[in-house]
């Protein structure tokens, strides 16, 4: 499977998270955070992704001197529920930059340590795993992530599963098949309407090459 993890698709994950992120705010402050550390946690990743989420809407790339910010930030709280996340936005950084190796070192260790305090980005991270590790070099890794992927898509309590379901039909999209593209993306339909932003992404594929 040759779906390029490129910067464009990079950046379009990235504001999808974004979105995820700020509606997920008020079940993460009011529902989990009873320790300090963790509270302290959640207030710097918050303030890091926001400086990240206006770096990715004007198109431009992070630079190293926030990656080691946010290296250093994981660092000193890798021990709260919050630390996974911390180290999976390194990832994101790491992956916008094209410093692929880094990036799926950095997220095959996050997503070990996510919290489930947050659903939302406790998903959303392992879908990035699994598509970073089918567009690895490494065969065993690119099988590894195919069965992530569809897992993730068949998890009927993934709250961001949509967004699994549209990359298992995008290679199927890009291969012309049929079959492989209708079986994952008529799950984002209902009656011919989609039904989240990944079956509107999918809507605008088809509309493209009608």
């Amino acid at each position: 499977m040759n779906m390029t993890f490129d910067k464009k698709m990079a950046i379009n994950m990235g504001i999808v998270t974004g979105f995820f992120v700020a509606c997920a705010i008020g079940y993460a402050l009011y529902g989990y955070y009873k320790n300090r550390l963790s509270a302290q946690a959640y207030n710097v990743f918050t303030a890091r992704f926001e400086e990240f989420e206006k770096i990715i809407a004007g198109q431009n790339l992070p630079d190293q001197k926030l990656i080691d910010a946010v290296a250093a930030d994981y660092a000193a709280y890798k021990q709260s529920n919050y630390g996974g996340f911390l180290l999976a936005l390194k990832a994101d950084m790491e992956a916008l930059r094209n410093n692929n190796e880094q990036a799926l070192e950095d997220m095959s260790k996050a997503v070990a340590l996510l919290s489930f305090c947050d659903p939302v980005l406790y998903y959303t991270y392992q879908t990035k795993y699994a598509l970073m590790q089918i567009d690895s070099s490494d065969l065993t890794l690119q099988t590894k992530g195919r069965l992530a992927l569809e897992k993730l898509a068949l998890n009927s309590k993934n709250p961001v599963r949509d967004m699994a379901l549209f990359y298992m039909g995008y290679q199927p999209f890009v291969d012309n098949d049929q079959q492989g593209m209708q079986t994952a993306w008529n799950r984002l339909f209902d009656n011919g309407v989609p039904t989240s932003i990944w079956g509107q992404r999918v809507q605008s594929l088809l509309n493209f090459t009608a």
